[in-house]
């Protein structure tokens, strides 16, 4: 299991705003890795990620359109395209369920 670990270079001003830009890092390195896998033959099905953060969830899936997220730098909203695309699947799973939990919290 790979751990990354990196400082945001801006303060949120949500829970929510972090655990979306952790779901971005993870969907960014998984293209990098779905790529290298079809590139050498194995075709890729859907990927999903957990989260435990409601809303971070529905910032990534499209479906919290509230104006508090707005401030939410543009960059970290290009998994709503891979989302769209079908490529990945972005899910809600309790914190003690999550594995990843541990490094978030």
């Amino acid at each position: 299991m790979e751990v990354t670990s990196h400082v945001i270079d801006y303060v949120p001003d949500s829970a929510a705003e972090p655990e979306h830009v952790a779901v971005h890092d993870v969907i960014k390195r998984a293209i990098c890795a779905r790529n290298i896998l079809e590139g050498l033959g194995y075709p890729q099905g859907m990927t999903e990620h957990e989260c435990d953060n409601k809303c971070a969830v529905g910032i990534a899936n499209n479906t919290v359109h509230d104006r508090k997220t707005k401030h939410i730098d543009r960059r970290y909203h290009c998994i709503k395209h891979e989302i769209k695309s079908k490529n990945f699947k972005v899910t809600w799973k309790p914190g003690k369920g999550n594995i990843a939990d541990f490094y978030t919290e």
